[in-house]
């Protein structure tokens, strides 16, 4: 086989490719109405479930996407015209000609997807890490489902576990599917009578050519598929899980939401608070220290869900954020305990709020390279205002010193390196990474001070030195750490980028 070849055989069983059920689920006959209850339409953070499906899909790396819809397909066409932009290619496929229990509108989808293929069913909710952990795998040859491990051990008949879910003396469909599953896989865990995984969402992922005439499993399931099969009300891809058990055909990959690698569906508001609570976990900025993993994040969800009531976009949010940090500089400039206090608590203020124009442009899918250099830009102006403030509030304070002058030269230089910080890691944030011929441990030392330093972290050491009363000694440790933080990043950077000398 030529090396083209081969290679047109490996992306056969690349996964690239999704279908999105909107009316009806993948394993149960339940139909789903964009009018009435929990819906592809139910807005979770801001954004629908099916355009955060969409979204989610195209960011993961699947670049085609087959959405078999009803008479919701105009609806939910408006949706993703008016939500953010969708660069992977989308097909609208008429559920009344290419009815989901006829074996035909699979082997015509798969035919159309050219590989292993993504099935989702409309309330489904999945996170971008689990989608790349199943593209991941290499080659897909068997199907493969996302389960959930559960602890029975902690609940009882009649009582509900952590997900709000309760334990049933009879199994549902989904979970006898779990069990076959386990048990299709061959492993110890499978077999074990208690096992009590369940399938995470109604989402799977067919490998490439399943429905091809001559494939065992699509023959037993065309042979299952007469009218006296489908009076039972089982849809064709559960019976066809049921069939893959069987023949050993199965590969599970397990959910773990604590490592972002989740996938619900979303029946009530139970569900959705659990999904929130999923995403919410998963944020994260890129230049973060310790005060904001474990202080500032814990507070900014609030305000994020306020935000996205509101409607506010992450640029008005980085606005307000910067406001209220500039309010706080006014109040060190009147060089009193009380209005140093308040100004230390309005700029703590401002360094939770200022979390929150990244996150809802997260959750929202509208980040921009435009609100990421605004809000370091303008974090740098509270910055350099915080120090002015701070020095000229000493200044006032100190007023009939003579060396009052001193506390106003301070200022000066800390917002002088300040600034010249601003324009290196500018610099460095429009082009990450390290640059060609840079010394890699000299560039690790660079990305720690990015990552560690150049954060908003020194906003709760402006606050402990407002409470005793000393925003003077802040002032010559700013001066200190300001200067030595520019002469290192003119350094290492500078240094970096200039040819060694033979």
């Amino acid at each position: 086989m030529s090396q083209s070849a081969l290679q047109r055989f490996a992306q056969t069983r690349e996964l690239t490719s999704a279908i999105l059920l909107t009316a009806r689920n993948v394993f149960t006959p339940t139909p789903v109405s964009v009018h009435t209850g929990i819906s592809p339409l139910t807005r979770i953070a801001g954004v629908t479930i099916f355009q955060r499906g969409l979204l989610t899909l195209q960011r993961a790396g699947v670049n085609q996407i087959f959405v078999l819809a009803g008479d919701e397909a105009e609806t939910l066409k408006a949706v993703v015209r008016d939500g953010p932009p969708i660069t992977a290619g989308i097909r609208w496929i008429p559920v009344r000609e290419f009815p989901l229990d006829d074996p035909r509108t699979w082997e015509t989808l798969a035919a159309d997807a050219k590989g292993a293929c993504l099935v989702i069913g409309p309330q489904a909710a999945f996170s971008r890490n689990l989608i790349e952990t199943l593209r991941g795998q290499g080659p897909i040859e068997d199907l493969t489902l996302v389960l959930q491990p559960e602890d029975r051990r902690r609940i009882g008949p009649g009582q509900s576990d952590r997900a709000g879910r309760v334990d049933r003396a009879v199994p549902t469909k989904r979970d006898r599917l779990a069990r076959l599953a386990a048990i299709g896989l061959g492993g110890e865990r499978g077999a074990q009578e208690g096992f009590t995984g369940r399938l995470a969402a109604e989402l799977m992922v067919l490998p490439a050519g399943l429905f091809s005439k001559g494939q065992p499993l699509a023959d037993s399931l065309l042979a299952q598929s007469g009218e006296e099969q489908r009076a039972e009300g089982d849809p064709l891809l559960s019976r066809l899980v049921e069939l893959a058990a069987a023949e050993r055909r199965i590969r599970i990959v397990e959910a773990a939401p604590d490592a972002n690698l989740w996938a619900r569906d979303v029946h009530d508001a139970g569900d959705a608070s659990a999904v929130e609570r999923d995403l919410y976990r998963s944020l994260k900025g890129h230049f973060e220290g310790i005060v904001d993993r474990y202080f500032n994040r814990k507070l900014s969800p609030f305000f994020t869900k306020l935000f996205l009531k509101l409607k506010l976009s992450p640029n008005a949010i980085t606005v307000a954020a910067t406001l209220i940090g500039l309010a706080g500089a006014a109040c060190f400039g009147m060089g009193t305990y009380a209005a140093g206090l308040l100004g230390a608590l309005l700029f703590q203020l401002a360094a939770v709020i200022d979390c929150c124009d990244g996150e809802v442009a997260r959750l929202t899918f509208t980040e921009s390279p435009l609100g990421a250099k605004l809000d370091l830009v303008l974090d740098n102006v509270v910055h350099m205002a915080v120090f002015a403030g701070i020095a000229y509030g000493a200044y006032q304070a100190h007023a009939a010193s003579e060396q009052a002058w001193l506390y106003l030269a301070l200022g000066a230089v800390a917002v002088i390196f300040n600034a010249l910080a601003c324009w290196l890691v500018t610099r460095l944030a429009a082009h990450p990474g390290a640059p060609a011929g840079a010394s890699t441990a000299r560039w690790k030392w660079t990305d720690f001070l990015l990552k560690n330093i150049a954060t908003r972290d020194f906003s709760m050491v402006v606050l402990l030195f407002a409470a005793i009363g000393r925003l003077d000694w802040f002032l010559l440790l700013a001066v200190i750490g300001s200067t030595l933080f520019g002469l290192v990043l003119i350094w290492l950077v500078f240094s970096a980028r200039s040819p060694r000398v033979a």
